[in-house]
């Protein structure tokens, strides 16, 4: 009996990373992580249902608190939330490349709700430097996920 349970254990742990597995490349790092993560969340899971240990929703919180860092490092969080923000704060942007001859061009970015081409200007000064940060936080979360993860990963099991 315990192996037709651990077969159908199996399958739907397969069927589960169906999509996953199907939507994912070979040729980008970007998909292992997101592989990786997708695991740690699946551990996560697994351990706050069915734990077994004292501090079960510890260990639980503490993958969650790596995923986190994962989505926010890697799968655009910060960088996201701050195109988000913008978005909704100054409409959509249209997106123009100038080319001035074969090796330069410029991006011109104007904003739905710039009322003229100073309040864009404005707009597009305060956007790069929003978005630096952005990425500047996503940069320190992903440093921040790898040594949490090896800080604690050992502990996270059941």
């Amino acid at each position: 009996m315990w192996r037709i349970k651990l077969f159908f254990r199996r399958l739907k742990r397969l069927i589960d990373y169906i999509p996953l597995i199907w939507n994912t490349d070979d040729y980008d790092y970007g998909y292992s992580i997101e592989m990786f993560r997708y695991q740690l969340g699946r551990t996560a899971d697994f351990i706050e249902e069915r734990g077994h240990l004292e501090n079960s929703k510890v260990i639980a919180l503490k993958i969650r608190t790596a995923c986190g860092l994962i989505d926010n490092g890697y799968l655009g969080g910060y960088v996201e939330r701050a195109d988000a923000e913008f978005e909704r704060q100054y409409g959509s942007c249209d997106i123009q490349f100038v080319d001035y001859d074969d090796d330069n061009f410029e991006v011109i970015m104007w904003w739905e709700n710039a009322s003229d081409q100073e309040h864009n200007k404005e707009i597009n000064e305060y956007y790069h430097a929003h978005m630096t940060a952005a990425y500047a936080k996503a940069d320190r979360a992903k440093e921040l996920a790898w040594k949490y993860i090896h800080k604690n990963i050992e502990t996270w099991w059941d």
